[in-house]
């Protein structure tokens, strides 16, 4: 079995993935408009692609990993690994073609099988760990990002599960954050302005975070609980960043999925999305 990271209160070795959310339906078989997608499942039914390219400890040899049906090969991954550690190199771009990658090995997150309340697995990262995707050409202003996530520690910095490199006038990355406090819960943020979305984010758990940057009309959603305000929308070429915003704000914890948008999205649509993300990962 697959030694993986430890952390308080959960288990850390690879389990299976629970019964009753196999075969699910996958979220893009309804939604439409995503540009880029990452996963740990599968995001739509077509999808005959891998779910991330991984690196083991014991040699460092590496290896794409795929689906069982829609969900991860857990086991796989594990056979893969052994009785070492998973590094995600790559992961996959479920809808376009800006994969996510980290060729830096001391940078590369961790793939943590069992982890959500629905036993799925995620991306770990220690802190100093990131993904950073290719540049999308064809931005799409307005837009809205979607994540899964936890913090599970450096609550005194801000930490960034997923955001797009090149925002507000050139240099803001706008996405989905951590405040830098204990309880400063996750956001929709740029390098100017927080639109807080979930003021006890900090609690060592899953949430689902869905944020419209679309000017004045911009918006996060968290487990359900919205909020709005005003972002400047950016009309240049974005790259999309996972586990950091390249810069400085590094996330500590997990990240199990990501979806880049174009377009605001509907309140109807962002209700069917976080309720995949209950229904899949046991977020609230």
């Amino acid at each position: 079995m697959a030694r993986m990271v430890k952390r308080p209160r959960r288990r850390w070795w690879a389990v299976a993935a629970r019964p009753v959310i196999s075969g699910s339906t996958p979220p893009l078989d309804a939604l439409t408009g995503a540009i880029a997608g990452y996963s740990l499942r599968k995001l739509r039914s077509a999808y005959a692609g891998k779910a991330v390219n991984v690196r083991r400890s014991s040699d460092n040899a590496t290896q794409d990993i795929g689906f069982a049906g829609n969900d991860f090969d857990t086991t796989a991954f594990t056979s893969f690994v052994g009785a070492g550690t998973g590094f995600i190199v790559t992961w996959y771009d479920q809808v376009g073609s800006a994969n996510a990658t980290q060729a830096t090995q001391a940078n590369q997150p961790t793939l943590v099988t069992g982890i959500t309340p629905r036993g799925t697995p995620a991306a770990y990262s220690a802190g100093g760990n990131s993904l950073l995707a290719g540049t999308i050409s064809a931005t799409v202003v307005p837009f809205t990002l979607a994540t899964v996530c936890e913090r599970t520690g450096n609550q005194a910095a801000y930490n960034v599960p997923f955001c797009v490199q090149g925002g507000p006038s050139g240099n803001n990355n706008p996405g989905i954050f951590y405040n830098n406090s204990a309880n400063g819960g996750i956001s929709l943020a740029d390098l100017n302005t927080d639109i807080l979305g979930f003021p006890a984010g900090s609690d060592n758990a899953f949430h689902s975070a869905i944020g419209v940057v679309n000017a004045g009309a911009s918006s996060i959603t968290v487990d359900g609980a919205g909020a709005t305000g005003s972002l400047v929308s950016n009309a240049g070429a974005l790259a999309v960043n996972l586990l950091s915003d390249n810069l400085t704000s590094t996330l500590t914890g997990y990240v199990t999925e990501a979806i880049y948008f174009g377009g605001a999205m509907s309140a109807g649509n962002i209700a069917t999305l976080r309720s995949s993300h209950q229904s899949y990962y046991g977020t609230p």
